[in-house]
């Protein structure tokens, strides 16, 4: 079934219906290289998306404690895009489509070696 929004309606004997409107939605996204919590020294993220003309990736956005972000806008079709991040700090790494669909991490920077005192 291609993608696109769909009304199914279904009619007993006497003449009775009932109805119900339903999206049908085939874009995969997700990344890798994290987790939400995560304390790493330094990250490479990759993250993918497959898409339809109908459906597709509306950006991606790496934000920190300086307000620093990292966003684009893909077209449809397989799109993999990595990424390497190494200074200290938190971050929110998001993924949203056109359509609404998020995918988020919260993780954090830390590359300082840690002293005896």
């Amino acid at each position: 079934m291609p993608d696109g929004d769909y009304t199914l309606t279904v009619y007993d004997l006497a003449g009775n219906s009932t109805g119900a409107t339903f999206q049908v939605d085939s874009s995969v996204f997700g990344f890798s290289g994290i987790t939400s919590g995560g304390v790493y020294s330094g990250v490479i993220i990759t993250y993918t998306f497959t898409g339809t003309p109908s459906c597709r990736m509306s950006g991606v956005i790496l934000s920190g404690l300086d307000n620093s972000y990292y966003s684009g806008d893909y077209s449809s079709g397989r799109t993999e895009k990595t990424r390497e991040f190494n200074q200290e700090g938190v971050y929110m790494f998001i993924m949203y489509e056109a359509d609404g669909d998020t995918d988020s991490a919260v993780f954090t920077i830390d590359s300082t070696t840690p002293t005896l005192t």
